[in-house]
């Protein structure tokens, strides 16, 4: 378990951003992707000066080594800690390579990680937060990984994205387990890939007849009438379903198992960035970083996630125009 500090007298901050997805080409001085990656985060540092970076996955395809580097080194130059999980197109290449962009991001001074259980993937680690001697509240960070085999209903067997498994299951179980008998009773995860209660919450709390989820804007979802009740604290955006394992992943009946997960990350879905709190859980998509790849030019920035000293979790997205 690695551990950050925070102060007695203010938030957490952790800046969050997702799928830059550049290519080596896009790295090039006035490149518009470049441009749109370098400008969004430089503003989003300035602006909230965090205690730490996370990135939500899909730097880039994992056969272009050269944008890993490139992108290591421009968020280590914020003297900032920052992180990483692993997305789909990271893993694209096999487990072998992702463990090797992560060896040499370690060699960064600013980068902190954990490889984690070598048979459950890379990077399933806990970075807990401190104030002073107390732990205020966890962060634990699982790899989704990159596709799996799925056989349907009809025997037809297919290739889709992967789930976090049941060993990452029992894995996060006795790691919350043994943060609690720490007296740390607050954790968020981050992933990936949305877990499936991603698909369900939305079919569950939005309101159909308020609109078609792709006509509404974002300042339109803080509309009490786009949720059903109790949901109508949620908000943000859907343009396109939740590319998730198409099963139940038993990842929130574990979560509401042990009642210390508050916030669940994920990225993957460009266009969305909902967050929908069922049952005291928060389920955030990270806002979309950048023009790389596909991208909705109203939907640019990072999430500003705020840690207060009880390990209550206060997501924001910042947007950024391009």
């Amino acid at each position: 378990m690695l551990t950050l500090s925070k102060s007695h007298f203010r938030n957490f901050k952790i800046l969050h951003l997702t799928d830059l997805h550049m290519l080596p080409n896009e790295w090039k001085e006035g490149h518009e992707v470049r441009e749109s990656v370098v400008n969004t985060i430089n503003r989003l540092v300035k602006e909230t000066s965090p205690d730490l970076i996370t990135h939500g996955g899909d730097f880039s395809a994992a056969e272009y080594p050269e944008s890993y580097t490139k992108f290591a080194e421009f968020l280590d130059s914020f003297e900032i800690p920052w992180t990483t999980v692993w997305g789909n197109h990271d893993n694209q290449c096999g487990e072998g390579i992702t463990r090797r962009y992560a060896e040499e991001f370690l060699t960064y001074k600013n980068f902190v990680y954990e490889h984690g259980p070598r048979e459950l993937g890379n990077g399933n680690f806990v970075l807990a937060i401190k104030q002073g001697e107390r732990y205020v509240h966890s962060l634990i960070l699982m790899d989704s990984h990159d596709r799996a085999k799925y056989v349907d209903n009809k025997g037809d067997v297919m290739k889709v994205y992967a789930r976090l498994s049941g060993e990452q299951i029992e894995w996060y179980k006795e790691n919350v387990r043994n943060l609690c008998a720490i007296g740390c009773n607050s954790s968020t995860i981050m992933c990936h890939t949305p877990i499936y209660a991603f698909k369900a919450a939305f079919k569950l709390v939005y309101n159909h007849s308020f609109a078609d989820p792709k006509n509404i804007e974002y300042k339109d979802s803080f509309n009490s009438e786009c949720w059903y009740e109790p949901y109508k604290n949620s908000f943000g955006v859907r343009y396109e379903g939740e590319c998730c394992y198409p099963e139940d992943d038993g990842v929130l009946d574990a979560i509401k198992e042990l009642g210390s997960t508050k916030l669940v990350v994920c990225g993957h879905d460009h266009v969305n960035c909902t967050c929908i709190e069922i049952d005291g859980v928060k389920m955030l998509y990270g806002l979309k970083t950048g023009r790389g790849s596909y991208f909705d030019e109203r939907l640019n920035g990072g999430t500003l996630i705020e840690i207060d000293s009880e390990g209550n979790v206060y997501p924001k997205h910042l947007f950024v125009d391009l």
